[in-house]
């Protein structure tokens, strides 16, 4: 940390291709979707500055970041879609290549990302899993938001009022997860 309580990270969100990583990056930075994006949380008595990054993979979940690209990174967020089983059964490769990529000291934060009622995959069962593999869990419910077309490039998305307060929290555990980091 500097001296006038300012703590820059690197944020990476990682995911199968269809977990609705751009989703997640919206919701934190509240802004137009993007690859990247940059936020700043107030934390305990300093303010933790984000650059968040989401990984783009194509219908194969083929790499677009090269592995170099993993130094420096702080903290993971690796998401799910709790509503395709298959999404968290693809979790143990990523995890295997966050490790092997990032430093020792990366934190990974699993985020379960709910779109419908339609569940294939309980808190608990994600719990489990997140213990097992030394990760917090996280759980946004999307429910209820809306898409809205903006451009030909995008999609921007109206997330609703339920989304926008869950936003806050995990925003907070992040900057947890972040400070640990560091301190490590």
């Amino acid at each position: 940390m500097n001296a006038n309580n300012e703590s820059r990270f690197k944020l990476l969100i990682e995911g199968a291709s269809g977990t609705h990583k751009s989703r997640l990056l919206y919701g934190l930075i509240q802004n137009s979707i993007a690859v990247f994006g940059k936020v700043n949380v107030q934390y305990q008595d300093q303010i933790v500055k984000m650059d968040i990054w989401r990984s783009q993979r194509n219908v194969s979940n083929t790499i677009k970041f090269p592995p170099h690209f993993y130094k420096m990174t702080s903290v993971v967020l690796l998401v799910f879609d709790v509503g395709k089983l298959e999404s968290l059964r693809m979790c143990p490769i990523y995890i295997q290549q966050i490790r092997s990529e990032c430093s020792k000291n990366v934190q990974i934060m699993l985020i379960g990302q709910q779109f419908s009622e339609n569940r294939q995959v309980s808190v608990d069962e994600a719990t489990v899993f997140a213990e097992m593999n030394k990760m917090t869990y996280a759980e946004v419910n999307y429910v209820g938001d809306q898409k809205e077309s903006r451009s030909l490039s995008g999609q921007n998305f109206i997330l609703n009022e339920s989304t926008q307060k869950q936003m806050i929290p995990l925003r907070q555990r992040i900057a947890a997860l972040l400070i640990q980091s560091e301190q490590k």
